[in-house]
């Protein structure tokens, strides 16, 4: 079974991603379970030292501070993954440590519907239901199971909401791939860039996409579509130096991208 996804751009230029086994996904998880399990024993710390500081809470206090209790717990359980994944470019804090992303299908980054739908129905991944008027929880075993037959690697809540979980570039601590260092020629746009917050998180997309394959795609593809994002971005950048012929975008791009991913803690 091939672990990777091909995606073909409007371009006409094909990306390929490496998609997620169960290894990483698996430990991704057990890293956000225990962050949620944490949060939860912090909130009702919190909550019993509210109780306790205002001595005997009467009625309506002691089911006030229950009610938020419940309702921490509930987003803790519920909301933890979706936030994370609209804040973080498809990345929970489990995801980030093992370098994994989610993707919408065609390459696009995930949106608020497609991270609720696929979290929301984990619950099914897990395998957690009624039976009988018993809780029955099968450990994770329908997603599992999902995710080994599938041919893209997606548990049920992917298939769901159109998804992937694929290794984002960089070093892994279950991948040994390492981004190559910057060229001189990228190295020389290095001082020139400023004001990265105006790049938006779809165009870092763009442009690691771009970067990361830049010794696979033919050069004449390659420089004419570098050209295409980075004059958009350059005049957005508002860049002091020029770029003179379409080589020099492609530089360019690999230093912004460096820099962008740099600054975020992201290499």
């Amino acid at each position: 079974m091939s672990r990777t996804m091909a995606v073909v751009t409007p371009e006409n230029i094909t990306v390929t991603y490496r998609l997620a086994g169960v290894a990483s996904r698996t430990m991704a998880f057990l890293v956000d379970l225990v962050i949620q399990f944490l949060l939860i024993i912090l909130v009702q710390g919190v909550l019993k030292l509210a109780a306790g500081g205002v001595g005997k809470p009467g009625v309506s206090l002691a089911s006030l501070l229950s009610a938020a209790g419940m309702l921490l717990v509930y987003l803790i359980i519920f909301a933890y993954a979706i936030f994370f994944e609209m804040i973080c470019g498809g990345r929970t804090p489990g995801k980030k440590l093992f370098h994994l992303r989610v993707i919408r299908d065609g390459g696009y980054p995930i949106n608020l519907m497609s991270s609720a739908l696929r979290n929301i129905l984990r619950f099914i991944d897990l395998g957690i239901f009624q039976f009988a008027g018993n809780p029955v929880v099968l450990c994770g075993l329908p997603g599992l199971m999902c995710i080994f037959f599938s041919p893209t690697y997606r548990r049920i809540g992917d298939y769901a909401a159109g998804t992937s979980v694929i290794v984002d570039i960089g070093s892994s601590p279950l991948q040994s791939e390492r981004v190559s260092a910057l060229s001189p020629a990228a190295l020389y746009y290095i001082p020139y860039i400023r004001n990265l917050d105006r790049v938006s998180p779809q165009e870092y997309s763009v442009i690691r996409r771009l970067t990361s394959r830049r010794i696979k795609l033919n050069p004449f593809s390659l420089n004419a579509l570098a050209a295409r994002v980075g004059s958009n971005i350059a005049t957005k950048l508002e860049l002091s130096v020029p770029l003179r012929n379409s080589s020099d975008y492609i530089n360019f791009l690999e230093a912004l991208e460096h820099l962008w991913t740099e600054e975020r803690g992201m290499l």
